[in-house]
C-alpha cells in the first residue's frame, strides 16, 4: 500500500481501532493524518504521535461529532487546503448500545421494544456517517 506522504483521515481516532489506525499510519509516513473523534483524548494522540518530529504536526486532531455535516465539512475543506486531499479513509468511529431488542415488562406482561432513537445513531454512527466521510472526500478530488 502507498502510504508514505499520503493525507489521511482516520474517524474514530481518539481509542481504539481508531487510535491504533492513527498510530500505524504516521509510522507507515504519512504526511498528515486527520484525526477525527468526539473527545478530546484525540488531542493527546496526537499529541504523542508529533511528538519524535518536533515542530512538524503530522497528526492534526479534531474534536467533534463525526456525524454533524458540517463538522465533516469544515474537517474536510481545512485538510485539503492545508495538505492537499486526502487520499486514505479510515472511518473507524462505532459505538454500540447493546440492549435486547424486545424485552418483556414482568409487571405489566407488556413488550418494550429497543429505542428507535438508540437505533438511529447507531445506524447514524456506524454506517451513514462513514460513508459520508469516504463521499465527501471522494468529492473533494472535483473541487480541486
Amino acid at each position: 500500500m502507498f502510504i508514505k506522504d499520503k493525507t489521511a483521515v482516520v474517524t474514530g481516532a481518539g481509542s481504539g481501532i481508531g487510535r491504533a489506525v492513527a498510530v500505524e499510519l504516521a509510522q507507515r509516513g504519512a504526511g498528515t493524518v486527520a484525526m477525527v473523534d468526539r473527545c478530546d483524548a484525540v488531542r493527546q494522540v496526537a499529541s504523542t504521535i508529533n511528538a519524535p518530529d518536533e515542530g512538524r504536526a503530522r497528526a492534526i486532531p479534531f474534536v467533534g461529532d463525526v456525524t454533524d455535516d458540517a463538522f465533516r465539512g469544515a474537517v474536510l475543506d481545512e485538510i485539503t487546503t492545508k495538505y492537499g486531499v486526502p487520499s486514505i479513509c479510515v472511518p473507524a468511529a462505532g459505538i454500540t448500545r447493546d440492549k435486547l431488542a424486545v424485552r418483556l415488562d414482568k409487571e405489566t406482561g407488556t413488550a418494550i421494544l429497543y429505542p428507535m432513537e438508540d437505533f438511529m445513531q447507531v445506524l447514524k454512527v456506524n454506517l451513514v456517517a462513514p460513508t459520508y466521510w469516504a463521499l465527501e472526500m471522494v468529492g473533494s478530488y472535483g473541487r480541486t
